[in-house]
C-alpha cells in the first residue's frame, strides 16, 4: 500500500482521546497489516481491491509509522485525594528522558481552581499558573495576588473592625497589600487604620470621610517578606458610625520576586510644611542621597532613613 508521508488521526477509547500524528518511517522495511483483533490481512486478488483474512498469494504490506500524541483529554489519579481527574494534554513532549512530561502542558480543574502547567524542556522543571477561588497563584512564585471583596455590610465605629486576608507565599519576595473603600456616613468621620503584618502593626494611618459617602485607597509595601503563609490584618475604628456596603470593601494582596541591585532616582518635591521623611530602599546595600540643593545627606548601606526638612525645601531623593 502507498503511505502518506504524514498521516493525522484520532484514538478515542472509553474516557481517553488522543489526537495523532504518525510519520512514515521510509528507513524501516514494511509490515503486514492486521485488522483490530490482530489477524494478519491479504488482498483477495492482484487488483488490491478487497481485503480478506484468508491467506492468500498477496499479503496487505505497508509502512511503519512513528506515532506522536500531539494532544489528549485523558483521566489522571489525584495522589493526594485519590479522584480521577480529567485534564488536557497539550504537546507531545521533548523526548529527552529527563521526566515522562517535559516539554508538555496540562491544564485542569481542580476543587478549588484551574491550574495550567508546563514542563520545562530539557530538565522538566514546573512552570505553573492557579486561578482559584482565593486568587491568582504563580510557580515559580514570581507574583501572586489574594483578593477579598465584602460581601456583607460592614459596620465601623468606635469599636475595632478587624479583617485580615492571607497568601501563601512559596518563596522570600515583596508583599504589596492595597485596600479601597467606599463608605456612607451621616456625619464627617475620621478613620485610625492600622495594618499589620503577621500580628505586627506596620503601617497606622487616618482617612478623613465626608458626611453622605466618600472613599479612599492606600497601598503598603512589605519588602522581602519571608516565604511561607504571610497575613495581612486590617483594624479600622471610627469615631462616628459608617456603613460599607456589599462589594465596597476591596483589598489585595501581591507579590513579586524580589529584585537586587537597583538603582532608580525619585522626581524632586516640594515640602509645603516642615516635615519628617522617611525613606526606605528596596536593598540593604543602596546608598541613600538626599539632595538639598547645595547641601548633601548620604546614608552608606543604610535601607531606612529619617530627615527633617523646612518649609519649601526642594528635595530628590535617590537610591544607588
Amino acid at each position: 500500500m502507498t503511505g502518506a508521508p504524514a498521516i493525522y488521526g484520532q484514538d478515542l477509547r472509553a474516557q481517553f482521546h488522543d489526537f495523532i500524528e504518525a510519520t512514515r518511517r521510509d528507513d524501516l522495511p514494511q509490515v503486514q497489516f492486521t485488522n483490530d483483533d490482530g489477524d494478519p490481512l491479504y488482498w483477495t486478488d492482484d487488483s488490491e481491491k478487497d481485503m480478506t483474512t484468508e491467506e492468500t498469494e498477496y499479503p496487505v504490506m505497508v509502512y511503519q509509522y512513528d506515532e506522536d500524541v500531539k494532544m489528549a483529554f485523558k483521566f489522571f489519579q489525584d495522589p493526594i485525594t485519590g479522584y480521577n481527574i480529567p485534564k488536557i494534554v497539550l504537546g507531545e513532549g521533548d523526548g529527552d528522558g529527563v521526566t515522562e512530561n517535559s516539554g508538555k502542558a496540562f491544564i485542569y480543574k481542580e476543587t478549588d481552581g484551574l491550574r495550567l502547567t508546563y514542563n520545562a524542556q530539557n530538565t522538566g522543571e514546573l512552570r505553573e499558573m492557579k486561578l482559584a477561588d482565593k486568587g491568582i497563584f504563580f510557580n515559580p512564585d514570581i507574583m501572586g495576588v489574594v483578593s477579598d471583596i465584602s460581601d456583607a455590610d460592614i459596620t465601623i465605629n468606635s469599636t475595632p473592625t478587624v479583617r485580615a486576608i492571607t497568601m501563601e507565599m512559596g518563596q522570600d519576595a515583596h508583599l504589596y497589600f492595597d485596600l479601597t473603600i467606599n463608605a456612607s456616613c451621616a456625619l464627617d468621620t475620621t478613620l485610625t487604620i492600622e495594618i499589620s503584618l503577621d500580628g505586627e502593626s506596620r503601617h497606622t494611618v487616618k482617612e478623613f470621610l465626608k458626611a453622605g459617602g466618600d472613599s479612599f485607597t492606600l497601598s503598603v509595601p512589605f519588602f522581602t517578606t519571608p516565604m511561607g503563609d504571610r497575613t495581612v490584618t486590617v483594624s479600622i475604628i471610627s469615631d462616628n458610625e459608617f456603613i460599607i456596603s456589599s462589594g465596597n470593601y476591596m483589598n489585595w494582596i501581591r507579590s513579586a520576586g524580589v529584585i537586587g541591585g537597583v538603582t532608580s532616582k525619585y522626581p524632586a518635591a516640594t515640602v509645603y510644611d516642615t516635615a519628617s521623611l522617611m525613606v526606605t530602599s528596596q536593598s540593604d546595600e543602596a546608598v541613600i542621597v538626599v539632595d538639598l540643593g547645595n547641601d548633601h545627606i548620604v546614608e552608606d548601606t543604610a535601607d531606612k532613613a529619617s530627615y527633617t526638612f523646612a518649609a519649601s525645601d526642594e528635595v530628590t531623593i535617590i537610591l544607588t
